[in-house]
């Protein structure tokens, strides 16, 4: 080896390309707290974790929610498609031969008139008509007391009423029955109005009169 192969100094002698890249900003380049400059001599940004946190969970919420909110309505309409109703059937009610009876003949006709009546009190029970199979005429009475004779497992339920008639004397003997009329329920009426479709004529005093006879079929 001669002097001219002399190995150079790795302290002095280092050319500019083999020399490590370093960098020292002044005061007015220095990055903001939330950059760093890493160690191995590279300018590498690293975010604050703070901020980090935040957009994940704002991806987070702006992805997920709008397919939750998807995957629910098809569960719903799923849950929807399999379950039986009038127009969807479903076997084996779907596979049976049926078929859907023919809407009768209406056999009454109903007739309404001008004069409006709230208070009900004083109409007469079936217009006036007997009941079938009545013996005497209808007597108003109070219940005062009822009490339960039979046990809860017995096929039929008896109780012992004991009714207040006023001033009126019942004629009956022993063994003779009676029969109790009791008020209709208020809503039932409602309901069989309004499935009637005569809301605005309810209070209107009405006739009610059977048909001639619709073919051979007894009413």
């Amino acid at each position: 080896m001669n002097e001219d192969d002399t190995l150079p100094n790795s302290s002095t002698d280092t050319t500019n390309d083999e020399r490590p890249f370093q960098t020292t900003p002044t005061d007015g380049d220095r990055l903001p707290s939330s950059v760093d400059i890493a160690n191995e001599g590279t300018s590498k940004p690293l975010i604050d974790k703070e901020v980090l946190q935040n957009d994940s969970a704002q991806q987070i919420h702006s992805v997920d929610k709008p397919s939750i909110s998807e995957e629910t309505k098809a569960v719903a309409q799923e849950l929807k498609d399999k379950t039986p109703s009038l127009r969807i059937s479903r076997a084996p009610l779907s596979e049976s031969d049926l078929s859907i009876p023919i809407l009768p003949a209406s056999y009454l006709s109903i007739t309404f008139t001008d004069v409006v009546r709230r208070d009900t009190s004083s109409c007469p029970w079936q217009g006036g008509v007997e009941f079938p199979g009545s013996a005497s005429p209808i007597t108003q009475s109070k219940i005062v007391s009822a009490c339960l004779m039979t046990k809860d497992n017995a096929v039929k339920t008896a109780y012992c009423l004991t009714l207040d008639t006023g001033d009126i004397v019942l004629d009956y003997s022993p063994g003779d029955s009676f029969g109790i009329i009791c008020p209709n329920n208020e809503n039932e009426v409602e309901d069989l109005i309004t499935r009637l479709d005569y809301q605005d004529q309810a209070n209107h005093v009405f006739t009610l009169e059977a048909k001639e006879t619709v073919g051979n079929k007894k009413r």
